[in-house]
């Protein structure tokens, strides 16, 4: 359970000090009841992604996530608490909250069975927490107790981001809704490539009987070597799935790999190589 962690416990505590000392309360903020303010929204999110960075490191849930997916996740972070504090830029805002909402929508479907089994089982915590913070806080008139809501944002943070994400559309202008449509846009249609592309390069390795030499032409392409690289590294180097018998102790974790490998599947066999670990 994430409560037998010290790290969580100091994290909370820096949350909590750091939202008491927050004197901004904004009564038509969509989620008030348990954010007085998009500050508070902010803090606390930081911290529960700190505290699943930590938990991640701890239980390899994602296992080790590639470079490029550490760099990106950073960087959607810092962009989406800059676009909430500069509020104007209505079209770089929308970019960035349908830019999130793909991430934690990934996170959600990645997580599948067994995410929901994690919800279901904390829910006994933090759901019993959210109403005896909302009781203190409605008994001493004040907001001092939102910290006790911290856990259930932990556990459920992909579907706070998503909720939230999807409440900024109301009443906003027709740029700001098609800026936030097109990061999905753009990243199903990447998937849609980077599919057709692996089940193109997985076709030809099989009917070269595995020869390497037919390997040899996908070298000088850097598309075609990253995906090859990503194909023979299933199971072993890069994992498909939480399952602790899916790939060798800790592999690492490529949305691309995991992403294209499953739209591979819905039209073609060759979304994987028939190929076992040691010819991998």
């Amino acid at each position: 359970m994430i409560y037998e962690k010290i790290y969580f416990w100091i994290i909370l505590i820096t949350v909590s000090v750091v939202m008491f000392f927050i004197k901004q309360e904004n009564k038509r903020f969509l989620m008030y009841k348990v954010f007085p303010s998009l500050l508070h929204f902010i803090v606390a999110t930081t911290g529960a992604i700190i505290v699943g960075v930590f938990y991640n490191l701890d239980y390899q849930i994602f296992c080790n996530p590639v470079s490029w997916t550490k760099w990106f996740l950073i960087g959607c972070w810092i962009s989406f608490i800059l676009v909430s504090i500069f509020k104007k830029i209505q079209f770089v805002k929308g970019l960035v909250l349908g830019l999130i909402s793909v991430v934690a929508f990934y996170i959600i479907l990645f997580g599948s069975t067994e995410y929901l089994g994690f919800i279901f089982i904390n829910s006994v915590i933090f759901i019993p927490l959210f109403f005896v913070a909302y009781y203190l806080n409605k008994k001493t008139k004040s907001r001092k107790f939102d910290f006790l809501n911290f856990y259930g944002v932990v556990v459920l943070l992909p579907y706070i981001i998503l909720f939230f994400a999807f409440s900024q559309i109301k009443n906003t202008t027709k740029t700001f809704k098609l800026s936030f449509i097109i990061p999905s846009i753009l990243i199903l249609l990447f998937s849609v490539f980077t599919a057709y592309k692996l089940t193109k390069i997985n076709s030809k390795i099989t009917k070269a009987n595995y020869d390497f030499v037919a390997v040899e032409e996908f070298k000088n392409n850097f598309t075609d070597r990253y995906l090859l690289e990503l194909s023979l590294g299933v199971h072993w180097k890069y994992h498909t799935k939480i399952c602790l018998y899916d790939g060798w102790r800790p592999p690492f974790h490529d949305p691309v790999v995991i992403i294209s490998r499953n739209i591979s599947a819905i039209f073609s066999e060759n979304y994987e190589i028939s190929l076992d670990l040691k010819k991998r």
